[in-house]
Order: C-alpha cells, then sequence, then structure tokens
C-alpha cells in the first residue's frame, strides 16, 4: 500500500462534482482549488468509495438535470483514477472506522464521512478539501478540513 506524503490533500466528492459540472455555481471555485493544490505541489487524493458516490450523482438524472450519458462518466471516472492517488478500502479502513465509531457519536449518513477519515488515516492524510464542511466537523479533531469557499 502507497501512503500520501506529507503535502497531501483529499478531495472531497463535493469537489470532484462541482469540478466536472459546469453548471454549477462552484465549478470554477472547485477547479481553482484543484489547480491552487497542484501548483503548490500537493499529492492529491481521493478513494474508491469517492469514485463510487461520483457515478452515483452523475448517472441520477435529477442531480444532472439531462440525459445521463454512461461513456462520458465512465471516461470522466477514469480521468480521475489517471490524475489523483486512489486510496483503496481494505480491512485496515474497516478496523479504522470501527475505532472511529467508538470515538465519535455517529449516525446514518455520517458513517460515510467517517469512512472517508478513516480512509484518510490509513493513508496518512491530514486534510480535505470540500464544499461541505459542515459533514466533518465530528472529525475536526482528526483531520484539518479545508472549505472549498472560505466563508464556509
Amino acid at each position: 500500500m502507497t501512503t500520501a506524503g506529507s503535502h497531501s490533500t483529499f478531495l472531497d466528492i463535493s469537489v470532484l462534482v462541482h469540478a466536472s459540472m459546469r453548471e454549477s455555481p462552484l465549478h470554477r471555485a472547485a477547479l481553482h482549488a484543484i489547480q491552487g493544490l497542484r501548483n503548490d505541489m500537493a499529492e492529491l487524493w481521493t478513494s474508491r468509495q469517492v469514485l463510487r458516490e461520483y457515478l452515483v450523482l452523475l448517472t441520477d438524472p435529477q442531480v444532472v438535470g439531462e440525459q445521463v450519458h454512461i461513456p462520458t462518466i465512465i471516461h470522466q471516472v477514469q480521468a480521475i483514477q489517471q490524475r489523483l492517488h486512489i486510496a483503496e478500502d481494505g480491512p485496515e479502513v474497516t478496523r479504522r472506522l470501527f475505532a472511529l465509531l467508538k470515538q465519535v457519536q455517529i449516525h446514518g449518513k455520517e458513517v460515510y464521512h467517517a469512512n472517508t477519515v478513516a480512509t484518510m488515516q490509513v493513508y496518512g492524510i491530514r486534510q480535505i478539501v470540500t464544499s461541505k464542511p459542515i459533514e466533518f466537523r465530528l472529525f475536526a479533531s482528526f483531520i484539518i478540513v479545508v472549505p472549498l469557499m472560505p466563508n464556509e
């Protein structure tokens, strides 16, 4: 297993979706954030879980508001895999998730975010960029949460 370097950042699903959807009001902010991290020579990471969430969101006509073109979405995920380091979800991530569940009172969909934090911990990633920092508030003692928009 490859671990992250000291200057590594995890990109949350929200950042990847905003970056891929030109219609998103946060499209430019997401692209700017990613480019800024690249300019700073950051190692950019995401996870298999995030790739699955990306597929869920971008194949949902209610989210994208138009005809879903599966080959295009597959191409987008393949491009993400080429541009970012991908953290695999395995037994160590599950063990870390269980430890987080014992440390932090988590319910329902918060388990998804806890799994992201567990993945980050296993790979030595301390920072996440997200357009939804409130979703990671419970984990502020474990990771650095960087809002996509400064006023969030």
